[in-house]
């Protein structure tokens, strides 16, 4: 668990620089701050269970990608499309339905558009996966990132099928 808790502080301080940093500014809203952590998060909780992370935070024209990974775990490496949410509370709903038939459309259109970009992974098999984390609410941030066991974390594998016309 200390371990966890490193791991997850260290990934903190890449996503947060220091104000001064020529990287730019620490996030202001508490909500780029929860899905921050979120993202650091997933990402360990996906690399715990064999992927490999190959890209955080990708843009594209279509927009961001949370996560791009490879899962080795078929004879050849899937390229998996991550969809992280994170939420304080179920008032709007699990974190998981905020990814909407637009929102898939668009990570689709990402996709296509990161894989255009890396013609080493484009003949690649690929799917799209959801992370869906609750955090309690009140708890502060700090807390989470040590405490991650507070957490609820569901992985959702092939959680949606691109549609024909996002394609085309």
């Amino acid at each position: 668990m200390i371990r966890l808790a490193r791991k997850l502080a260290n990934s903190l301080r890449r996503l947060w620089r220091e104000p001064s940093s020529p990287a730019g500014p620490v996030p202001s809203s508490a909500t780029t701050s929860l899905g921050g952590l979120g993202e650091a998060i997933a990402a360990h909780h996906l690399e715990s269970a064999g992927l490999r992370i190959i890209e955080r935070n990708a843009r594209t024209r279509s927009g961001e990608l949370d996560l791009i990974a490879l899962d080795p775990s078929d004879h050849v490496s899937t390229v998996v499309f991550v969809e992280v949410k994170t939420r304080r509370s179920q008032r709007s709903g699990a974190p998981e339905d905020a990814v909407t038939r637009t929102k898939m459309n668009r990570l689709t259109r990402g996709a296509l558009a990161f894989l255009a970009s890396h013609p080493r992974l484009r003949d690649q098999p690929c799917r799209f996966d959801v992370v869906a984390i609750e955090a309690p609410p009140g708890v502060p941030l700090e807390t989470l990132a040590a405490r991650p066991d507070l957490l609820t974390i569901r992985w959702t594998r092939n959680a949606f099928e691109v549609e024909a016309e996002t394609t085309g």
